[in-house]
């Protein structure tokens, strides 16, 4: 996560570090030994980027789902 706090552009390599931080999360979730706990850190910072980013929603509610937590998963 460090090395994308330090990136500067706004959109570095075309994307937002919101999407970067959802892509590093769907990685985490969906790696041979998934690290949930490093997935949702993700989705969280890239919400907190950008509170209405729809990949890390999906995401983030797709990882509720899979670690059985449904009322997070719920839309409140």
């Amino acid at each position: 996560m460090k090395i994308l706090e330090n990136i500067e552009s706004e959109k570095p390599f075309g994307y937002t570090k919101a999407d970067l931080y959802n892509y590093m999360g769907f990685a985490s979730r969906k790696q041979k030994n998934p690290s949930f706990d490093n997935a949702e850190g993700y989705y969280l910072k890239a919400l907190s980027l950008n509170e209405d980013h729809i990949g890390a929603l999906e995401y983030l509610g797709e990882l509720y789902f899979e670690t059985d937590r449904l009322e997070e998963a719920e839309i409140g």
